[in-house]
């Protein structure tokens, strides 16, 4: 199960449908890779092609909203309750 990265210690740990669930599923996601390189290298062979893809990818990417650090950074305020109750609850589990 090296496709999915899995040790095999976690493929003897799962039950058997899940194993052959995973193991019936990466022909398909090989060939969608394969799909999706193959369509990379057909279309930057051209300006046009590339200009395409780009596009296409920053369509699935979504919108990145870009925060300004210092403003983030300013308008941030530290809970103190919240972390001497976190400092109080791991001074009880020790």
């Amino acid at each position: 199960m090296a496709f999915y990265g899995l040790s095999d210690r976690d493929v003897l740990a799962m039950p058997a449908p899940r194993f052959w669930l995973l193991n019936r599923t990466i022909d398909r996601l090989a060939a969608e890779r394969s799909i999706a390189t193959a369509m990379i290298a057909a279309q930057v062979q051209s300006n046009e092609g590339f200009t395409e893809l780009i596009q296409g990818l920053q369509k699935q990417l979504g919108k990145i909203v870009e925060m300004d650090q210092v403003a983030v950074i300013q308008s941030a305020q530290l809970d103190r309750e919240g972390l001497h109750a976190l400092k109080s609850l791991g001074k009880a589990l020790m």
